[in-house]
């Protein structure tokens, strides 16, 4: 399994709008491609800052999906809240265990 890792840092106050598309429009297209497996997101608000883990099968699906069209239109949309290019970083994930209780 593959993660691709991007860390955005969003202008203050506008963490909630950038999550806001994450949540309605990146994950929503991810979960239609193949090999997608799951995405985390973890919120800094004091730094004003929002990493990402998106989860993939292999690493042909995940760069299949970041260079897709679709997908650069999505981060488009993010772009006005931004305060700087994001970064991103490929890793093969060692271990992978995730229990949500309600």
């Amino acid at each position: 399994m593959y993660a691709s890792i991007t860390v955005i840092q969003v202008q203050p106050g506008k963490i909630d709008e950038a999550m806001r598309i994450r949540r309605d429009s990146v994950v929503p297209l991810a979960r239609q491609q193949t090999g997608y497996r799951g995405a985390l997101a973890f919120v800094d608000r004091d730094a004003n800052r929002i990493t990402t883990a998106m989860l993939w099968d292999t690493e042909a699906d995940m760069e299949a999906f970041a260079t897709s069209d679709l997908y650069q239109e999505q981060l488009r949309k993010v772009g006005p809240f931004l305060a700087g290019p994001p970064e991103r970083q490929v890793c093969e994930v060692g271990l992978s265990e995730v229990v949500i209780q309600p």
